[in-house]
């Protein structure tokens, strides 16, 4: 699947937090991936480890979200 944020908004910076991914690394191992930014911390809390995760790494939403346009699409009506 290909996630892609339309805009960035604080909803889809707290949707991102809530719901760390998992990124296929090799042929059959998945590696666990957390985004933060300065306001949101990783949220570790949320398990990971299991069979073929044994990795994590934490990704800050700047970078992930540098080049896509800030705040709600013309209209006024947030997407995330």
């Amino acid at each position: 699947m290909w996630w892609h944020a339309g805009r960035d908004t604080p909803a889809v910076r707290d949707f991102l937090v809530a719901n760390p991914v998992l990124e296929l690394i090799g042929r059959e191992e998945l590696r666990a991936v957390y985004f933060c930014d300065d306001a949101r911390p990783a949220r570790l809390d949320l398990a990971h480890r299991c069979a073929n995760i044994r990795e994590f790494r934490t990704v800050h939403l700047d970078a992930f979200l540098a080049g896509v346009p800030a705040g709600a699409p013309h209209g006024g009506r947030e997407r995330t």
